[in-house]
């Protein structure tokens, strides 16, 4: 999937992004739209802070993560949440970093990740240093 930044940070909240983060950031396979992983139907992601944590727990090991608020956007609107996720470097010289701006912390914490997952797999660092969990762990 080959969607820019630009893409990403005008992608609204909603079923349609709460796929998406549970396919491409989750690694959750579906058939004809449900979940195999355990067979509940996917959480949201993009409009639900719990469900968003889970988003930041799967960037543990490889980013550190950031939110703040309140945030001033380039256009000067007051009061936005900004996520971001630095890339962890053993040696400190590798500053990559993934950032969103969004009216919500679960929409601006989603934006990021895709667009950190995105970027991660074409370099494919994510799949060379992802932990590996057992069937049991999910």
């Amino acid at each position: 999937m080959n969607l820019t930044a630009e893409q990403i940070d005008s992608m609204p909240a909603g079923r349609e992004l709460d796929v998406l983060i549970a396919e491409k950031v989750m690694e959750w396979k579906y058939i004809s739209g449900a979940r195999i992983r355990d067979g509940f139907d996917t959480p949201r992601f993009s409009t639900d802070i719990s469900a968003a944590w889970e988003v930041v727990e799967k960037f543990d090991y490889l980013y550190l993560f950031r939110l703040d608020h309140p945030i001033e956007d380039y256009a000067g609107r007051i009061g936005r949440w900004e996520a971001k996720l630095v890339f962890k470097e053993k040696r400190g010289v590798d500053k990559r970093f993934y950032y969103a701006l969004a009216d919500t912390a679960p929409l601006a914490i989603c934006r990021a990740a895709l667009k950190a997952k995105l970027s991660a797999q074409e370099s494919n660092e994510w799949l060379s240093r992802a932990p590996r969990r057992s069937q049991a762990e999910g």
